[in-house]
């Protein structure tokens, strides 16, 4: 389980987790990495919220669970830290945390170009 204190103030990107793949992985794994991870944001938080919204509690976890892990396998803290959220949340808040994984996708999203164009020009 991860910590949850202020889910804004956790890195879209950590850095070093990005770092060390480069250290050990040749780029080209690294923006294959990116590349399938940048699939999940494009479509798992989505379906986490409308889980959600239709009070299909489990599936919502699992779906939150299963991004969870992918963003943590990227270093991508900040939707990690709010899937973690609505994994463990109640009926209320589950929906509410939900509510914020697309916006903090789009953001995640935009710092995963940004670190594929770095990657793809060093």
């Amino acid at each position: 389980m991860i910590a949850v204190a202020n889910d804004s103030s956790a890195p879209l990107i950590d850095p070093s987790q990005l770092s060390e793949f480069a250290d050990f992985l040749p780029g080209a794994q690294v923006l294959q990495l990116i590349r399938t991870f940048t699939k999940e944001l494009e479509t798992r938080p989505s379906m986490v919220l409308h889980l959600a919204r239709q009070g299909d509690l489990a599936n919502a976890r699992a779906a939150a669970h299963f991004l969870k892990g992918a963003a943590l396998s990227i270093g991508a803290r900040r939707i990690a830290l709010l899937a973690d959220a609505v994994e463990r949340a109640d009926a209320t808040a589950l929906v509410e945390h939900a509510q914020e994984l697309p916006a903090c996708a789009l953001d995640t999203l935009s710092e995963l170009e940004t670190v594929q164009l770095t990657l793809q020009t060093a």
